[in-house]
C-alpha cells in the first residue's frame, strides 16, 4: 500500500477505522523509513492500539497475533516508566484479554508467545484488579488455548497466575467452587493429561476450590461430570480420581467411594484402573463398599477383560474380600479354567495372596482340600496342573513351623483313618507341601524331620501310591528314609514292574533309593528306556533334564553302558538338544567321563547339523579324546559348506593339537577349509590360525619344520601362479598374523610386494578385494613395521589408491576409507596433526571411531616415546582446540583428547601442564560438547582411571576444579535427555576416586564434598525430571559411605612409614572433624524425603549411606540436626533414626 508523506495524513490513516490489522502493522514497520517528523510515534501507536483493545467490538485486533507483537516491539522501546506506567492503567486489559482468549481461533502458538510478554511486562509494571470468577475464567480460557499447542508454555501459566492474583484469595467460598468446576476445572485436567502435573500451583488450586473442608467435592464432581460427560476422556477420569486420592485423606473412605461412583457411573470401565490407581497409592475403601461392588460385579459379569481385572485389584485392596468370598470365587476358577485361562490363572494367585496377606495359609489349604474332596474330578486340577499347584507348593514357606507341624500330622492322620477319596486328595495337598519344604530355611527343617518321617509309616492298598510322597520326603532330608524301606527294594522293583502306568515320580523315588543303597539299576533302566519311548515330548524331556541334572553321577558309574548311549540318544534328539544347554550350566557334568564319552560320539554323528556344532563346542577340549578330536577336524573341514561355527569348533579342538588331522598335516587340506568356509575376505581364521601357531610353537619338532616349509611354498607359488586366487593371500596373511619369530620372514617380504602389486594393478574391479589387501597390509606393518618400504612408494600407493577408485555404495565408501587411513597411519611420518584432522574429517563422514582409533593410538606410543616435543605440541593444539572447535567435529576431537592424555608420563613435565590446561578448557566450553554423550562417557573413564594409574597428573587446583566440572556436565547433559543413569554414575564413581586416591587433597575442602553430594541428592529426588534410577542412588550411597568413612589410602604420604597406632589415631582424627560437616547431608536428605520424596528403590538404595553417617556423628550431632529441623523434620528424623538401630547399627550378634 501506500503511505502517505506527512504527518497529518500518516495519523488520520492510522485512527482511521477502516485500517486494518496488517495495514497498521505494514506501516509501522517502515517508520524508520519515513522522512517525516512524526515526534512520539512509539506512543501514538500503543495508544492506537490500546483504543482499538478497549473497544470489545473490535475482535480482529484481539486475533491478530501481529498486532500483540507489534504492541510489545514498540512498548519494548519507551523508556519513560511514567509513560509506561500511564499507558498500562489506560489499557483496559481484564475484559480485553477474557474476549481474546474467547475469540482467538488461529495462530494460537504466535498469540501465546506474545501474550507471555505483555504478562510479563504488566506484572512487572503495575497491579491488575482482577475478580475471582474473572480470574478463574482467564486461567481456564489460557488452559485450553494451550491445549491446542504441543508446548506446555509453564512459564505463561505462571504470568498469568501472578497477574490475576489467584492463588492469594483467603477463603473460598461456594460461588467461588462452582466458577472453578465450569471454567477451570475441565482445563486443567486436560492440561495435566496432556503435559503432565508437575506445576504445583494448578494442583494446589484444585485442592483449594475443590476439596477444602467447607466445600462437597462429592456435589461439585457429580454436577462437573454432567456437564462435561461428552469431553472427559478416560485419561480424565482417571487422573481426577488420583487427584481425590491424593487430597483427601486415608480415612475418608466414603468421599472417595462416592467420587468412584459418580466416575465409574458415566464410565464404568475404568472401574479396574481407578482401583489399580487406589491400590498403588497404598489407600483403599471400605470393606462394605468392596464387598458391594464385587457382588455387582458378579451378578452383572460379562466375562470380559474389564471384569477379571476389577475382581483382581478388589482382592489387592482388601484380602478378607477375597477370604470371605472363597466359595464364589473357586467356583469362577474352576468353571473358566479352560475358557480364559490367563485371567483365572491370576485370579487364583490372587486368592492365595490373600490368604497368605491375612496369616490364613493354613486355612486356605484346608478349604481347598475340603472343596477338591467335594467336587472330585472338576476342580482336581487345582492340586495337579502344575500351573496351580505350584503357586501352592511356592507358598509353603509363608507357613510357620508349628503350623506346617500341624497340617503334615492332620494329613497323615487322615490318609491313615480316612476313605480313598479323602486319602487321594490328602496325599496331593500332603505332595504339594513337601515340595515346597525345599524352600525353607535349613534352621527349620530340623524341627520338620519328626513330623514329615511319619510319611514312611503309612501303609496302603497299593504301595505305589506313597512312593512319590517318599521320594520327595527324601529330597528335603538325606537321611530319613527307614531301613525297612531299604531292606524290601527287591520286592518295591518287582512291584513297581508290574504297574501298567507308571508316573515319573516313581523312577525318580528308585533313583534316590540308589542313592542310599546298591541294586542294579539295570531293569529300571530298561523300563525307563521303555517310559521314555512311550511318552510325550514334553514328558520325556522334563524326566531327561531331572535325571541327568541330579542323577549325572549315578548314570555314569551303575547304569549299563547300552542302557546310557541310549539315554544319550534320547537326550541327543531333535526334541531335547536344547536341554543341553541347561545341563552344561552344571560344570560337573563333564567329571563324568562315560556320560561325557557317548554324548561326544552321539553329537559327532550330527555334527553336519549347526545345533550340534554349537553344544559340541561347549565341551572342554581335556573330554575330548585326540583320536575323536582328530576325526572330527576331519569331519568338519572336508565339508562342502564350512560355516563360522564349524571354524569356531575346530579351533577349539586345536587348542591342544593333536597333530593327526589332514589340515595339520596337509597345506592344500588348509587351503581347502579357507576356499570353503561361508565368509570370505575376512581378517581372522581361528581354524587357520592355531593350526600355524601350534606349529610355530615347536620349530624343533621335524614335522613342524616340513609343514611350514611346505606351507610357505604352497603359498609363494600360489600367490605367483594364481594371483586371481585370494585363497592363498588369506592363508599367507594368517599364518604372519600369528609369527612372532622371523621364520616366515621370505613369506612376508613376498606377501607386502605382491599385496602392493595387486593394488596397483588397475584391473581389479572388485572394491572389497581392495579392502582386503589395504587392511592385511595394515595389520602386518603393524606386527612388524620394518618390513615398511623406506621409499615411501607405499604412501604413493596409498595416495593412488584414493584417486582411482570410486564408488557411490556410502558403506562400502567408508570401509575403503578406513583401511586406506590404517594403512596410512602406518607409514606416515610427518606431523601428528594431519593425522589428527583426517581422523577428525573421517568421524565427521559417520565411521566408527574403534575403526579408526587403534591406528592412532599406535603413532601416539611411539611418539611418545621417541618425540616428546612433537607429542606435546599436538597436545598444546588439541587444548587449544577444546574452546575453538566446531560442533560437527566435538566427537573427534574428545576421542584424540582421551588418547593423549592416556599417554602421558610422568617424564613429561610439560605434558603434565598441558594436562591441567586442557582440563581448564574442557570445564570452560563443555556445553559446546553437549553433543557428543558418548565420547564424554568415555573421556570420564579415563579420567576415573588417571585419578588411580597417574595421580601426579592431578595437582591441587586440578583436584578442586574437579568438582565444578561435574557440577556443569551435569546441568549440561541432564537437560532433555530422558535417562541419565550412565552419566551420572560416571561422574561419581570419579569423585569417589578422588576421595580414595587424592583424599589428603580434600583436607579441610569438605564444603566441595558437601556441596556435591547435596546436589546429587536433589537430582535424584528429582527423578522425573533428571531420569535418574535406583542404580544412580546406589552409586551415590557408595560414595556417601566412603565419605564418612576414611581410609588411610587417600594419604599420598603412604603407611610405609606410619604404625598401625598412628594410622589408627589419623583416621580417629579425620572422623572427628568429618563430624562437624556430614550434618548437614543428613539434614537436606531428611528435607527432601518429606517435601520432594525420593522414589521408593532410590530410598531402599540411599539407606545403607545414611546409616554410614549415623554410624560416624555423635549424640552432640545428633541434637544438633533435632533442633534444627521443623516438627515434620524432627518426626521424620525421630523414625529414620529407629530404623537405623532396628536394621543399619552395626550388632556383633
Amino acid at each position: 500500500m501506500e503511505i502517505p508523506t506527512s504527518t497529518e495524513a500518516l495519523t488520520k490513516l492510522l485512527r482511521s477505522k477502516g485500517t486494518t490489522t496488517s495495514q497498521i502493522v505494514e506501516i509501522t514497520s517502515h517508520f524508520d523509513e519515513l522522512d517525516l517528523y512524526f515526534p512520539n510515534k512509539e506512543v501514538f501507536i500503543l495508544e492506537l492500539i490500546q483504543d482499538r483493545w478497549n473497544d470489545q467490538k473490535l475482535i480482529n485486533f484481539k486475533k491478530d497475533y501481529k498486532i500483540w507483537k507489534l504492541y510489545n516491539d514498540i512498548f519494548s522501546k519507551v523508556t519513560d516508566d511514567t509513560i509506561r506506567k500511564k499507558l498500562l492503567k489506560d489499557l483496559r486489559f481484564v475484559p480485553h484479554l477474557m474476549k481474546a482468549l474467547e475469540v482467538v481461533d488461529s495462530d494460537i502458538p504466535e498469540i501465546l508467545i506474545e501474550l507471555e510478554r505483555i504478562c510479563v511486562l504488566i506484572n512487572s509494571m503495575i497491579r491488575v484488579e482482577v475478580s475471582a470468577e474473572n480470574a478463574i475464567t482467564i486461567l481456564g480460557k489460557t488452559l485450553g488455548l494451550i491445549q491446542r499447542t504441543d508446548s506446555d508454555h509453564e512459564t505463561l501459566v505462571l504470568q498469568v497466575i501472578n497477574l490475576t492474583d489467584i492463588s492469594n484469595f483467603a477463603q473460598v467460598s461456594s460461588k467461588m467452587s462452582d466458577c472453578y468446576c465450569r471454567e477451570l476445572l475441565l482445563p486443567t485436567i486436560k492440561y495435566f493429561v496432556k503435559f503432565g502435573s508437575e506445576l504445583t500451583l494448578l494442583s494446589n488450586f484444585l485442592s483449594k476450590f475443590l476439596f477444602e473442608p467447607s466445600m462437597d467435592p462429592v456435589q461439585l464432581l457429580e454436577s462437573f461430570v454432567g456437564r462435561n460427560y461428552s469431553q472427559l476422556d478416560s485419561e480424565d477420569c482417571i487422573l481426577i480420581f488420583e487427584k481425590s486420592m491424593q487430597c483427601l485423606s486415608k480415612q475418608n473412605f466414603s468421599m472417595l467411594e462416592k467420587i468412584f461412583t459418580v466416575i465409574t457411573s458415566t464410565q464404568k470401565q475404568l472401574a479396574p484402573s481407578l482401583l489399580k490407581k487406589l491400590s498403588i497409592s497404598k489407600k483403599t475403601m471400605s470393606q462394605e463398599f468392596l464387598d458391594q461392588l464385587l457382588s455387582e460385579s458378579l451378578r452383572d459379569a460379562k466375562y470380559d477383560h474389564s471384569f477379571w481385572s476389577l475382581l483382581l485389584h478388589i482382592l489387592d485392596l482388601d484380602v478378607e474380600i477375597g477370604i470371605q468370598n472363597f466359595d464364589q470365587l473357586i467356583k469362577l476358577v474352576v468353571e473358566w479354567k479352560d475358557k480364559n485361562f490367563e485371567s483365572i490363572e491370576k485370579l487364583w494367585g490372587k486368592l492365595i495372596q490373600c490368604f497368605i496377606n491375612a496369616r490364613e495359609f493354613l486355612g486356605f489349604l484346608e478349604k481347598i482340600q475340603t472343596y477338591c474332596g467335594e467336587q472330585r474330578e472338576s476342580s482336581i486340577f487345582l492340586l495337579q496342573d502344575p500351573n496351580f499347584a505350584n503357586k501352592i507348593s511356592n507358598n509353603v514357606s509363608t507357613l510357620s513351623v508349628a503350623q506346617l507341624k500341624v497340617i503334615i500330622t492332620n494329613l497323615m492322620d487322615g490318609i491313615l483313618s480316612g476313605s480313598s477319596n479323602t486319602s487321594d486328595i490328602g496325599g496331593l495337598v500332603l505332595k504339594l507341601i513337601l515340595k515346597g519344604l525345599s524352600r525353607l530355611s535349613y534352621i527349620s527343617l530340623p524341627e520338620l524331620k519328626p513330623a514329615v518321617a511319619k510319611v514312611f509309616e503309612v501303609q496302603a492298598d497299593h504301595p505305589s501310591k506313597l512312593w512319590e510322597i517318599w521320594y520327595l520326603a527324601m529330597e528335603v532330608y538325606d537321611d530319613i528314609v527307614p531301613l525297612d524301606s531299604l531292606e524290601s527294594i527287591e520286592k518295591q522293583l518287582s512291584l513297581f514292574f508290574s504297574l501298567g502306568t507308571k508316573p515319573k515320580e516313581l523312577f525318580y523315588y528308585f533313583l534316590k533309593l540308589r542313592e542310599y543303597t546298591t541294586f542294579d539299576l539295570g531293569p529300571l533302566s530298561d523300563t525307563l528306556l521303555q517310559f521314555l519311548q512311550e511318552s510325550t515330548t514334553e514328558t520325556r524331556r522334563v524326566v531327561l533334564r531331572d535325571i541327568f541334572s541330579n542323577w549325572y553321577s549315578l548314570l555314569n558309574s551303575s547304569l549299563p553302558r547300552n542302557s546310557l548311549e541310549q539315554l544319550t540318544n534320547f537326550l541327543v534328539s531333535e526334541d531335547c538338544i536344547d536341554l543341553l544347554n541347561e545341563l552344561f550350566e552344571d560344570d560337573n557334568i563333564f567329571e563324568e567321563p562315560n556320560v561325557i564319552y557317548f554324548l561326544v560320539q552321539k553329537l559327532q554323528e550330527r555334527s553336519d547339523q549347526q545345533n550340534y556344532v554349537l553344544q559340541l563346542r561347549r565341551i572342554p577340549i581335556q573330554c575330548i579324546n585326540k583320536t575323536v578330536r582328530s576325526d572330527l577336524i576331519n569331519s568338519l573341514s572336508s565339508k562342502k559348506v564350512i560355516t563360522n561355527l564349524d571354524i569356531e569348533l575346530i579351533g577349539h579342538l586345536l587348542s591342544n593339537p593333536t597333530f593327526k588331522s589332514r589340515i595339520e598335516r596337509q597345506t592344500d587340506s588348509l587351503y581347502f577349509l579357507l576356499s570353503h568356509t561361508t565368509e570370505k575376505l575376512t581378517y581372522e581364521n581361528v581354524a587357520v590360525e592355531k593350526v600355524w601357531q601350534n606349529h610355530l610353537g615347536q620349530l624343533k619338532e621335524t614335522n613342524s619344520i616340513n609343514f611350514i616349509q611346505e606351507g610357505s611354498q604352497f603359498i609363494f607359488r600360489g600367490m605367483n601362479e594364481n594371483t586371481d586366487n585370494i585363497v592363498y593371500f588369506q592363508m599367507a596373511f594368517l599364518a604372519l598374523k600369528v609369527c612372532r619369530s622371523t621364520v616366515l620372514d621370505p613369506l612376508k617380504k613376498e606377501f607386502v610386494e605382491k599385496c602392493f602389486q595387486m593394488l596397483s594393478n588397475a584391473e581389479i574391479q572388485d572394491i572389497a578385494v581392495v579392502i582386503w589387501f589395504l587392511r592385511a597390509l595394515y595389520y602386518v606393518f603393524k606386527l612388524d613395521n620394518n618390513c615398511i618400504s623406506k621409499d615411501k612408494s607405499a604412501q604413493r600407493t596409498v595416495s593412488d589408491i584414493c584417486r582411482s577408485i570410486k564408488t557411490s555404495d556410502k558403506g562400502i565408501q567408508k570401509e575403503l576409507l578406513t583401511s586406506i587411513f590404517l594403512l596410512y597411519s602406518t607409514t606416515y611420518d610427518g606431523k601428528l596433526e594431519y593425522l589428527y584432522a583426517h581422523y577428525m574429517v573421517l568421524r565427521q563422514w559417520g565411521i566408527e571411531s574403534k575403526e579408526l582409533l587403534p591406528a592412532i593410538e599406535d603413532v601416539l606410543s611411539d611418539t611418545s616415546k621417541t618425540n616428546l616435543v612433537e607429542f606435546n605440541q599436538v597436545f598444546g593444539n588439541l587444548t587449544f582446540s577444546l574452546g575453538s572447535c566446531k560442533s560437527n567435529f566435538n566427537e573427534g576431537l574428545l576421542e584424540l583428547y582421551r588418547i593423549q592424555i592416556e599417554h602421558l608420563e610422568k617424564e613429561n613435565q610439560i605434558g603434565t601442564h598441558l594436562f591441567v590446561r586442557s582440563l581448564s578448557e574442557f570445564y570452560t566450553n563443555c556445553e559446546d560438547f553437549k553433543s557428543a554423550r558418548i565420547p564424554v562417557l568415555q573421556l570420564l573413564t579415563t579420567l576415573q582411571s588417571l585419578l588411580v594409574s597417574k595421580p601426579w597428573l592431578f595437582s591441587q587446583y586440578c583436584i578442586e576444579m574437579m568438582f565444578p566440572l561435574c557440577l556443569k556436565l551435569i546441568a549440561t547433559f541432564f537437560e532433555g535427555s530422558d535417562t541419565n543413569d550412565d552419566l551420572f554414575i560416571s561422574i561419581v564413581k570419579i569423585i569417589s576416586n578422588i576421595l580414595l586416591a587424592q583424599g589428603v587433597k580434600l583436607t579441610n575442602r569438605h564444603h566441595l564434598m558437601n556441596s556435591f553430594l547435596c546436589v546429587c541428592l536433589e537430582l535424584i529426588a528429582d527423578y522425573k525430571n533428571t531420569g535418574l534410577s535406583s542404580q544412580s542412588a546406589k552409586s551415590l550411597s557408595r560414595l556417601i559411605s566412603n565419605y564418612v568413612e576414611p581410609s588411610s589410602s587417600g594419604n599420598n604420604y603412604s603407611n610405609k612409614h606410619s604404625n598401625k597406632n598412628t594410622l589408627s589415631s589419623t583416621i580417629g582424627l579425620q572422623k572427628k572433624l568429618l563430624r562437624k560437616y556430614v550434618p548437614v547431608l543428613l539434614i537436606k536428605f531428611i528435607h527432601l524425603s518429606i517435601y520432594r520424596p525420593f522414589e521408593s528403590p532410590a530410598r531402599k538404595e540411599l539407606a545403607s549411606g545414611v546409616y554410614a553417617i549415623f554410624d560416624l556423628i555423635s549424640q552432640a550431632e545428633l541434637n544438633m540436626i533435632n533442633s534444627i529441623l521443623d516438627h515434620a523434620g524432627r518426626q521424620y528424623f525421630k523414625s529414620l533414626y529407629a530404623e537405623y538401630k532396628k536394621v543399619g547399627k552395626w550388632d556383633a550378634n
